[in-house]
């Protein structure tokens, strides 16, 4: 961070990139879970930090919600239910939405759209999750940026998630063309 610094990058672009390199290695270079998480939980930190420096920062406050959700289910979504993960998230998506409403917010739908599909569903506690609202919003966000890697791919999973697993495979097929 302080070598970005030192080169004159801001420190919200710096903050972003580097919220997703712990994103990423968490992802896909530590096999560990409890590696996975500590790296998750950096970015977490860091992210929280800098969305109060920064609370107008699209990118930031998206790269933000993306490591808290990898967080959650690293680490299982009912125990990220109870410590209020999915609070956050939706809390956030709708801060998201208000910086950049209409289409330009597709990027809080996709959020939106995951959440509902991947949340747990607890009786009277967490009854909101379902996958019927989630393919709604990955298909505004879809309509919204076609081109977006994550929200096609999420809109394919949601398409699956409610027996349209044909319609689903075309659109991964064109995610590899």
């Amino acid at each position: 961070l302080e070598k970005a610094l030192s080169l004159g990058i801001s420190p919200e672009e710096t903050g972003i990139y580097l919220i997703r390199s712990y994103n990423y290695k968490g992802r896909f270079v530590e096999t560990k879970s409890s590696d996975k998480i500590k790296l998750f939980e950096k970015g977490i930190s860091l992210g929280e930090k800098l969305t109060k420096q920064y609370p107008k920062s699209e990118e930031l406050l998206f790269e933000y919600l993306c490591i808290i959700g990898y967080w959650a289910k690293e680490i299982n979504p009912i125990k990220a239910a109870w410590e209020g993960a999915l609070g956050k998230m939706k809390n956030g998506a709708d801060k998201l939405y208000a910086l950049n409403p209409g289409c330009g917010g597709y990027k809080s739908a996709i959020v939106l759209g995951v959440m509902y599909i991947k949340a747990p569903y607890i009786p009277l506690v967490l009854t909101w999750p379902d996958n019927k609202a989630g393919l709604v919003f990955l298909e505004k966000a879809y309509k919204c940026s076609p081109n977006d890697f994550g929200g096609l791919f999420f809109y394919a999973y949601a398409l699956d998630a409610n027996n349209q697993r044909a319609k689903g495979k075309a659109y991964l097929e064109k995610i590899m063309t």
